[in-house]
């Protein structure tokens, strides 16, 4: 990679951070949300693990293979 293509991802990486961190803070909410409602159901575990990366991919899509891989701050959602 150039200098010139990494200062060029520096807003896009900027942004990625910004909405995994959202993305994350959604989820919360939605657990929040979700045990008020149906506070004797099960919280839906498969879709809160995998909720980040789909919004990731549903955001980025096809610039996540040109970004750089955010594993700590995926992961720690799982």
């Amino acid at each position: 990679m150039t200098l010139e293509e990494a200062v060029a991802q520096v807003p896009a990486v900027k942004l990625r951070t910004a909405v995994t961190a959202l993305a994350l803070g959604d989820n919360i909410i939605s657990q929040w949300c979700h045990g008020l409602e149906d506070p004797h159901d099960p919280p839906p575990t498969d879709w809160i693990n995998s909720y980040p990366n789909a919004v990731d991919t549903w955001v980025f899509g096809h610039l996540r293979g040109l970004l750089p891989v955010q594993a700590s701050s995926l992961a720690g959602s799982e």
